[in-house]
């Protein structure tokens, strides 16, 4: 995963005062490292996520939030899914929304707000947040 490294390497670049390379475990955040909050939209067919999924586990640097996007009958979307909910079960830096199929966007925009804002709210309350306010002359 490309893009998952770039940022990684992007991230401790900028904050390179703070963070340690190492030639063969490369970039460790240091205390003043500042977190990085990440939202990922993943379709799950990237050749190497097995390897994306064990860096998740000891993640300890940034908050991500994983959108796993597939359609239906996906044999490797159920095994990443299932991996992907392991890992954010274990591990509190990491959240992870499922959507396969025809997911409601309703349903998908409050888990994303709920899980990567950290915005503790129902889906009553989010219903009432979408509602128009009243039309006043």
């Amino acid at each position: 995963m490309t893009g998952w490294q770039k940022v990684k390497e992007l991230h401790f670049q900028k904050h390179s005062e703070s963070a340690t390379y190492h030639p063969v475990y490369g970039w460790q955040a240091g205390p003043q490292t500042p977190m990085l909050r990440l939202l990922l939209l993943l379709d799950g067919e990237a050749q190497d996520m097995d390897e994306f999924e064990l860096d998740l586990l000891g993640l300890s640097w940034a908050h991500v939030t994983i959108f796993l996007i597939g359609v239906d009958g996906c044999p490797h979307h159920h095994r990443h899914a299932n991996e992907l909910q392991r890992i954010s079960d274990v591990n509190h830096h990491v959240s992870f929304v499922d959507a396969q199929g025809n997911t409601p966007e309703r349903y998908v925009t409050h888990e994303l707000l709920k899980r990567h804002l950290g915005y503790d709210i129902s889906m009553r309350e989010f219903e009432e947040m979408e509602e128009l306010p009243a039309y006043t002359e």
